[in-house]
């Protein structure tokens, strides 16, 4: 995705959506760039608060998601902290 591409994407995101885990999938885009498919491009999608890719490597597709973790958004006050049972103690 070009760069102008991808400015465009970020200026259409709503102010109040975490912006982090896209700014992630786009570092990581940059780096599949160089084991992709050759012909075939990176797809990109963004959600509130998480990021994906898809991209074939070797003949196989894969999907990446990308967004924080329970525990992270707990300790940003955003999602309760996990329960005790859920983490098999």
């Amino acid at each position: 995705m070009s760069d102008d591409r991808i400015r465009t994407l970020h200026d259409m995101i709503p102010a109040d959506w975490d912006q982090k885990p896209l700014a992630l999938a786009h570092e990581i885009g940059a780096f599949l760039t160089s084991v992709k498919d050759e012909g075939t491009n990176i797809d990109r999608g963004t959600s509130d608060g998480s990021a994906d890719l898809w991209v074939t490597v070797q003949g196989v597709e894969y999907y990446v998601n990308i967004k924080k973790s329970n525990a992270q958004l707990a300790k940003e006050g955003r999602l309760p902290p996990p329960s005790n049972f859920a983490a098999g103690t």
